[in-house]
């Protein structure tokens, strides 16, 4: 009488390395006949419901009171890791050599975590043999992504300077726009930046209490109302050649320091800069820009403006004017006396823009504000580049009103000559 059955699952283990895997199943023949044993495993995903695996087992014979394992003709392979998720069915079909008669039995479902592949045993310590000079050097030059220090830089400035081996020629260095009009030049923080040579620059530092003594400035100067102009020491060594404006006995002083004389219409590309340290600043007015004279307000002009509101002194606000018809920036910045500062205004390329820049005596900007409305653009109009200061009323004269260390003009667009 057959007595034929499956009694373990010998693969897959209740812990299975992600990989592939064979199915084998012990059998055991109880019966006092032999037989020939076939059979079928199945292997289910539970979380899915789905049959994921199908495989006959390798047919053979089982002698009776003797056991084996059989081992399933296909591999499978689980697609995921998964706790306890997968599990296994086989069945087993015994037929008597002796008697022909067959009977099939089943081994119960059995459930398999399948894991990830164990990480191999700590190799031993051979850092060196990856380092310089090691037999197996690694080299970061063949490593994608990100190194996880920061790496020094290998230094080969030298190999860059003239005479050297990769020696830079700045002639040959092309710029983005493939505009051969931009040269090096230095950029005020110790590097170089792409820079158009200036059509026009009139500047005066102011080496001569006259401005008009220095002949590369090309402006002069109007004291008015017995106002003293006088070259005084900074003491802080960063304004060489410093002119202070000193007020006389009348009510009402200052000075106008303006470009010998010239029409200058706005085109674009116009900038006109100073850099001053107010000493005084209550009752006190100034301009600095492009316009026709002193006094203000003006019919054409793109300036700053400097004045008292209500009590507040020494504030900022640039404005540009067109026929008589203004436009003023939407902020304003507040001075301080006492203080050295660098304003700037820049006409844009096709003068449809004016900004205008306050900064402080490190170069960090303060305030930057701009104007794109009544810009004036007509032949002979606004006039000329001028630094207007006026004191007026306060404080009881004489007083030192204002220092100043640089006016200039620039202008970088072609100019016919």
């Amino acid at each position: 009488m057959l007595d034929v059955r499956p009694t373990l699952y010998v693969a897959p283990l209740d812990e299975q390395t992600i990989g592939p895997l064979v199915p084998v199943i012990h059998v055991e023949n109880l019966a006092d006949e032999d037989a020939n044993i076939t059979g079928l495993a199945r292997i289910y995903r539970e979380s899915l419901g789905t049959l994921l695996y199908t495989s006959v087992l390798h047919p053979g014979s089982l002698n009776h009171g003797q056991s084996a394992d059989f081992s399933a003709e296909t591999e499978f392979n689980p697609g995921a890791i998964a706790d306890d998720d997968y599990f296994i069915l086989a069945e087993i079909t015994a037929r008597s050599t002796l008697t022909g008669n067959s009977e099939t039995v089943q081994l119960g479902q059995f459930f398999f975590d399948v894991k990830p592949a164990p990480m191999g045993p700590v190799p031993a310590t051979h850092h060196t043999t990856h380092e310089n000079g090691g037999m197996d050097e690694i080299s970061v030059a063949g490593l994608s992504g990100i190194l996880g220090t920061i790496q020094p830089v290998d230094t080969h400035a030298t190999s860059h300077q003239a005479g050297e081996s990769d020696a830079i020629e700045v002639a040959n260095l092309g710029t983005a726009e493939m505009d051969d009009t931009l040269v090096l030049a230095p950029d005020g923080a110790g590097g170089t930046h792409w820079s158009q040579p200036p059509s026009l620059h009139k500047s005066c530092d102011f080496t001569f209490a006259d401005p008009a003594a220095d002949g590369e400035s090309q402006w002069y100067e109007l004291l008015f109302n017995d106002s003293t102009a006088a070259i005084v020491q900074d003491t802080s060594k960063n304004h060489p050649g410093i002119v202070r404006i000193s007020s006389g006995m009348s009510p009402t002083w200052g000075i106008h320091l303006q470009m010998s004389p010239c029409l200058l219409p706005l085109a674009g590309t116009e900038t006109i800069e100073a850099i001053f340290q107010p000493l005084l600043l209550d009752d006190a007015t100034m301009y600095l820009g492009i316009f026709s004279s002193p006094g203000g307000p003006f019919i054409d002009g793109a300036y700053i403006r400097m004045q008292t509101s209500g009590i507040t002194p020494g504030i900022l606000t640039g404005i540009t004017s067109s026929g008589g018809t203004s436009s003023a920036t939407p902020s304003t910045y507040t001075l301080s006396p006492l203080t050295w500062y660098h304003l700037k205004i820049a006409v844009n390329a096709d003068a449809t823009k004016v900004d205008f820049y306050c900064y402080d005596e490190s170069g960090n900007t303060l305030w930057h504000d701009s104007v794109s409305t009544n810009i004036p653009t007509t032949p002979g109009a606004p006039g000329a580049a001028n630094l207007f200061w006026e004191s007026a009323g306060f404080p009881p004269p004489p007083s030192d009103l204002v220092d100043i260390d640089l006016l200039t003009l620039t202008i970088t667009r072609p100019l016919t000559r």
